[in-house]
């Protein structure tokens, strides 16, 4: 386990996260995700 999130990892589990996290923490995730250029965790990006 890694941690770290793929722009892969946002796309194929998209519906995970709206459910359990919103809508805001998505598009927070597909923001810092697609931006950043080192990694990111879904911990970073959600608070």
């Amino acid at each position: 386990m890694q941690g770290c999130i793929t722009t892969r990892d946002l796309f194929t589990q998209a519906r995970i996260i709206v459910s359990e996290f919103g809508p805001r923490a998505y598009f927070k995730c597909m923001y810092k995700c697609l931006l950043s250029r080192g990694t990111v965790t879904f911990l970073e990006c959600v608070y």
